[in-house]
């Protein structure tokens, strides 16, 4: 999850235009300046560095960046998209596709 945290802390950043040290885990997306237009960006952002989609009634919950984690983390392992050989979405599909 350390590494999914890293990523979300570096996206806010670049949006938010500061270094990616003053983006804690804690930190209030509102109050790093991320308001609801740069918010769309964020959340199309997100969909596209992890490869899922975060549902339009979830992002109402994104607020704070351990909650954007934790929803990542949840949408990639409902997903299946979390394995061992770190392997995700189409590469997996791949993966087995070959292997058949």
């Amino acid at each position: 999850m350390l590494d999914i945290e890293s990523r979300v802390r570096t996206v806010v950043a670049q949006l938010a235009k500061i270094p990616p040290t003053k983006v804690a885990s804690k930190s209030d997306v509102r109050k790093l300046g991320i308001d609801s237009l740069v918010a769309l960006e964020l959340i199309a952002r997100l969909e596209r560095a992890f490869h899922v989609h975060i549902p339009e009634g979830k992002i109402r919950d994104i607020v704070r960046i351990d909650q954007i984690v934790s929803l990542i983390a949840g949408l990639k392992k409902a997903s299946g998209q979390a394995s061992q050989s770190g392997r995700t979405g189409p590469q997996r599909k791949r993966q087995r596709a070959v292997k058949a």
